[in-house]
């Protein structure tokens, strides 16, 4: 089946937020089955999966981005003066007994909070936005881990923060496996594109 450019760009992103959620949820059922859960992996439980289409994040006064899929860590705060619906269960962080903390994002919802991980759907308006000036920002507030899908040609540019730096994208294809490092999980690329 053909799907237009905007179609793709909503499957990869939904695709990509499934796997984060469904991988994260394991992490979670294992807690109690004597598994030892590394401290990125425990400090992991703590943050929040975001994503839709008028999800802003605010990375300081001066920054509001839009990325396609966030994983926050630690508490979010709220932009004073906008409405925030609170359906991720508040500040709080999660535990062994509780589940993932996700949510579809509301129109004008405005989050202010460190970002662990962004995903960035390429589309072609957005490119060298996404790819330079998007890119640099996130590395300078210290995003750990900076995903650009491809849709089209079907493979992800991973960019991982080391000593404060991205340094060149490792270039992930189908048939092949993505390792966020700061997670200490991996992804299948095949099921992120396999619409």
């Amino acid at each position: 089946m053909d799907f237009t450019p905007r179609e793709k760009h909503q499957l990869v992103r939904d695709s990509l937020f499934s796997l984060l959620k469904n991988r994260l949820a394991g992490i979670i059922a294992n807690c109690g089955k004597n598994q030892k859960l590394t401290e990125v992996q425990k400090n992991g439980l703590a943050n929040r999966l975001l994503v839709g289409p008028d999800l802003e994040m605010a990375l300081d006064n001066l920054n509001l981005v839009r990325p396609d899929l966030v994983l926050l860590a630690g508490d979010i705060d709220f932009v004073p003066g906008l409405e925030y619906i609170d359906s991720v269960g508040g500040p709080e962080s999660i535990d062994c007994t509780a589940g993932i903390e996700n949510q579809e994002a509301e129109s004008s919802q405005i989050i202010r909070s460190q970002a662990l991980l962004v995903a960035e759907v390429l589309s072609g308006p957005t490119l060298v936005k996404d790819k330079r000036e998007k890119r640099d920002l996130y590395m300078e507030k210290g995003v750990k881990e900076y995903l650009i899908a491809y849709p089209d040609s079907e493979y992800i540019e991973h960019y991982s923060l080391i000593d404060g730096r991205y340094y060149p994208p490792q270039i992930v294809a189908k048939g092949e496996m993505l390792r966020l490092e700061h997670l200490e999980i991996s992804l299948a690329v095949d099921q992120i594109f396999s619409f």
